[in-house]
């Protein structure tokens, strides 16, 4: 009976450790995943701004560039 009984703790034990050892992966996975979606947010939110901080160039030289042209017509009208 004392044999049986350590068979039964050892295959309990064994099923407590796969248990754990399972959970274990479960949450490393989920923290991981959570890991690779908080730097996609990231990635995207960097291109976001990267394509605001374009449009906001571009709208500057344009501007730029017709105020350069305005004032040269207004120097021009102006002789």
């Amino acid at each position: 009976m004392n044999t049986f009984n350590k068979y039964r703790d050892t295959i309990e034990n064994q099923t407590k450790t796969a248990a754990v050892v399972e959970v274990q992966n479960i949450y490393q996975h989920g923290k991981a995943k959570e890991q690779i979606q908080r730097l996609l947010l990231e990635k995207k939110e960097q291109t976001i701004a990267f394509y605001h901080w374009g449009l906001l160039s571009l709208f500057y030289c344009f501007y730029y560039l017709a105020s350069s042209l305005f004032i040269e017509a207004e120097i021009r009208k102006s002789y």
